[in-house]
């Protein structure tokens, strides 16, 4: 006879307790379709989050109209009982109020998911799903080991590769970011 493992979602209250636990106050842990997923970051994924909070960084200092954070919670009021997210950079237009000891309770205009290893495609879109139902206008999603980005909006979804050039102008007009530039040629062994 099979036996059958009976799963659990756990809830978006469960998790804020689990977080606050003093053995877990350290780590990166997001909630996504009710599991528990810990982010492990690897030098690859470090630089790519660094290169596109760098460039969009230097955007806004000619552009000031907003700010980029990197690891950012978001936690919003209705409509995410089973999901708790932390995404690896996101872009924020200045108006926005909001406590700045809490998660973010609201969604970024534009969120930037880096895959960490581990991480399926699968968990990565159903992240840019959420993220764009509950009001993000853009989403990122790179994938470091192919050197690939998707960029998906409301309305398309986009693919670019080595060579390719990433206009992000439906939230930073006049941003174009090198998919070259996201992921240099490795420098430290």
């Amino acid at each position: 006879m099979a036996v059958q493992a009976h799963i659990t979602r756990m809830t978006v209250d469960e998790y804020e307790a689990y977080i606050a636990l003093p053995e877990n106050i350290d780590r990166q842990l997001q909630l996504v379709d009710g599991e528990l997923i810990e982010k492990m970051p690897t030098l690859r994924h470090s630089r790519a989050s660094h290169q596109f909070a760098f460039a969009i960084g230097r955007y806004l200092i000619e552009n000031p109209m907003g700010e980029v954070l990197p690891e950012l919670r978001i936690k919003l009021l209705e409509g995410t009982e089973f999901e708790a997210y932390v995404p690896d950079i996101v872009f924020i237009r200045h108006g926005h109020a909001a406590d700045p000891d809490s998660p973010l309770p609201f969604m970024p205009e534009l969120i930037i998911e880096i895959q960490s290893p581990g991480q399926s495609k699968r968990v990565m879109n159903k992240k840019a799903e959420f993220y764009l139902t509950h009001g993000c206008v853009m989403v990122i999603l790179a994938y470091p080991i192919e050197r690939m980005v998707e960029m998906i909006t409301q309305d398309d979804k986009y693919f670019f590769h080595a060579g390719d050039m990433i206009d992000f102008s439906p939230v930073l007009p006049g941003f174009n970011l090198a998919v070259d530039s996201i992921f240099p040629h490795e420098s430290i062994a």
